[in-house]
């Protein structure tokens, strides 16, 4: 009996413990930036906008604890097991800003977008990008071998080879924006969507003259504006070729989203 009292008090001092570590909000979000892929102390730094000896004094206090561990030299993840034991779910903190970026068609959009996503990622930040198809119709072929799995009743079909995964989920009615973040999109640090222009979250707008005069969004609506032409409204505006700066300013706003 006390051999067994003995183990039970020291998981209880090794469960106190960590439970401490979790109880500050710094930890907290160093730990969900930890929950899909390793990261260094340097992407973590960017990220979290911290300096580079808090985060250090952050992830030794999270390794003593058997929160984190580190997988490569200077990369630390996540160690699930430890959360799982502890009943605790960091879902709620992982959920992604949103950014929409809008425009009319043959502005450039995805072309900016092209430019933009490479320097978010020399920036530490994992990007994803959520496109919204207009039209009715799937996005898998008619004839493929995936599509007739799913005509044939199948729910969820997935493909995969060495460099990439396709999952075509059946869904019945207009895209939940935000499910489908929730579902797929939840392991990164940052979504943007092409279109959605109705949605609630922050929108960027490209704009080309060239195209038509007026934007899509009004100024209240707007979180900045890439432009090939100055406009009279009063939001950050960026060039067409500015991809770098919006980067910058992204970051910033990711560190301050209020």
């Amino acid at each position: 009996m006390r051999l067994g009292q003995q183990h039970v008090d020291l998981d209880v001092e090794r469960l106190c413990g960590q439970l401490r570590m979790l109880a500050d909000r710094e930890r907290l979000q160093l730990l969900a930036r930890l929950t899909s892929f390793p990261c260094s102390e340097e992407v973590l730094s960017t990220a979290l906008g911290l300096d580079r000896k808090t985060v250090r004094q952050h992830i030794d206090a999270l390794d003593r604890a058997g929160l984190v561990r580190e997988v490569r030299e200077g990369e630390y993840v996540l160690v699930p097991e430890a959360l799982a034991s502890l009943g605790f779910d960091l879902g709620w903190l992982n959920k992604p800003p949103v950014i929409s970026f809008v425009a009319r068609s043959g502005t450039g959009k995805t072309t900016f977008l092209e430019t933009l996503i490479p320097e978010l990622r020399t920036r530490g930040l994992r990007v994803g990008v959520l496109k919204h198809h207009a039209h009715n119709t799937p996005f898998d072929v008619p004839g493929k071998d995936s599509y007739r799995l799913s005509q044939a009743g199948a729910d969820i079909v997935v493909g995969a080879c060495a460099v990439q995964v396709a999952i075509f989920r059946q869904e019945d009615g207009a895209v939940d924006l935000d499910r489908v973040i929730a579902r797929h999109l939840g392991g990164t640090d940052l979504v943007l969507t092409e279109g959605f222009k109705r949605g609630g979250h922050p929108k960027i707008e490209v704009h080309r003259a060239a195209c038509r005069a007026e934007l899509r969004c009004t100024p209240d609506e707007l979180l900045a504006l890439v432009t090939d032409e100055p406009l009279d409204i009063d939001v950050p505006q960026f060039g067409l070729g500015d991809a770098a700066a919006m980067a910058d300013f992204l970051l910033t706003w990711l560190c301050d989203p209020c």
